[in-house]
């Protein structure tokens, strides 16, 4: 686990990799916030970020990464109004549950794309 939170402070552009990698976003920021590893075990707690980082870290900071931070990362005019919808209140769900959030909606260029009551 990186130390993330010293990372930050010291101006690294520090991201999650994108959904389609190895690992759920909604685990990664889990790991992220709790500092929890797959065991359960905290490792580094001091590193700990709080949500909203960890929500910028897989939008924004993963969009400038790549270059493309003028049309993806964030919903502004102009951009490609990428989202999804949750079925829980991320900021406020218990540190524990972050992971089990399901995606509802999917929007790709202000598009519905994904409709899990679709595939119910």
């Amino acid at each position: 686990m990186q130390p993330v939170k010293d990372l930050i402070e010291r101006g690294v552009n520090v991201h999650f990799e994108g959904s389609d990698g190895s690992n759920h976003p909604m685990l990664m920021i889990k790991w992220a916030v709790t500092r929890s590893n797959s065991e359960g075990r905290v490792i580094a707690p001091e590193q700990a970020i709080d949500r909203e980082i960890a929500l910028r870290m897989i939008t924004w900071n993963a969009a400038r990464f790549i270059g493309e931070e003028a049309s993806l990362g964030s919903l502004e005019p102009g951009k490609w109004a990428d989202l999804v919808v949750l079925d829980g209140d991320f900021l406020v769900v218990a540190d524990d549950e972050i992971d089990t959030l399901h995606i509802d909606l999917t929007y790709v260029a202000g598009r519905l794309a994904y409709d899990a009551r679709l595939w119910q």
